[in-house]
């Protein structure tokens, strides 16, 4: 079933797919979405202090109250949900500027999850939860929230010890990319494509485009690594997403962005 988008003013709203066809249907189920729906409000106000909020309803088949952390099947779940959810969030006015040379940065600290990075100084900022565990933070911009970066943090059980439990950076793309692809459904559902996978500092890079049906391609990149709370392994997902047709546009920024994310742990996990 295709991507359902809904516009109210500023706010945006959408439904997931659903996981069908007999293709590989075991890879089929054990990606399908865990979010059904997120909601976005464009934030009052820029970075600096702003926020908006960022809401996740579960479907009910897949949604279960948990006191441990989530097992490998959920985490890619979840990466799988949100890169969709983030590939058809558009309903908002593009920006009429583009980025240049000139584009300045302001640090980005995180003290509950962390971890910092640099964000263009006119993007705005959002933060919510995909579930009671998984916390999401995310930078758009303004008036444009298909040009964006996030972040989702994910606690891990125990036997997670380093990126090497996902398998290879390669498998791990796969596996990613294939839990989206539906092109070869009837009808024809989404079509995502592996462009890139490899490990880069320690960490796992994922290049992909990604197209519902009746909508524009996306291109993501995905930067993947681990660090030790003192409590639990915790795997940070780094996308950063803009339309195919404006992604060379982007690029530079996007790239700026996901090479600056840093985990201020005393042992980041690789």
């Amino acid at each position: 079933m295709a991507s359902s988008l809904l516009a109210e003013g500023t706010r945006c709203c959408f439904s997931l797919p659903q996981a069908h066809g007999a293709k590989d249907k075991q890879l089929a189920q054990s990606l399908r979405p865990q979010l059904n729906q997120i909601s976005y409000q464009r934030p009052s106000r820029q970075l600096k202090g702003g926020k908006c909020s960022v809401q996740a309803v579960h479907d009910a088949e897949t949604s279960v109250s948990r006191s441990v952390p989530p097992s490998r099947r959920e985490v890619l779940q979840a990466l799988a949900s949100l890169a969709v959810a983030g590939a058809t969030g558009a309903c908002c006015q593009p920006a009429a500027a583009g980025e240049g040379g000139s584009t300045q940065f302001l640090p980005y600290m995180d003290s509950d999850g962390k971890f910092g990075l640099s964000i263009p100084a006119d993007w705005a900022q959002g933060e919510g939860k995909a579930s009671s565990q998984r916390r999401v933070v995310a930078f758009f911009k303004e008036g444009d929230t298909d040009t964006n970066v996030n972040v989702v943090i994910t606690p891990l059980s125990a036997d997670y010890t380093k990126m090497g439990s996902f398998g290879t950076a390669e498998a791990f793309g796969e596996t990613l990319v294939n839990g989206l692809d539906r092109s070869w459904a009837k009808p024809k559902g989404p079509e995502a494509k592996l462009l890139d996978a490899k490990t880069k500092n320690g960490r796992y890079f994922v290049e992909y485009t990604f197209q519902a049906p009746g909508q524009m391609k996306r291109h993501l990149m995905s930067s993947i690594g681990m660090g030790f709370d003192g409590t639990y392994n915790r795997l940070y997902t780094v996308t950063a997403q803009a339309r195919e047709e404006e992604f060379a546009q982007y690029a530079g920024v996007l790239n700026k962005v996901l090479s600056s994310f840093e985990l201020k742990f005393k042992s980041p996990v690789y």
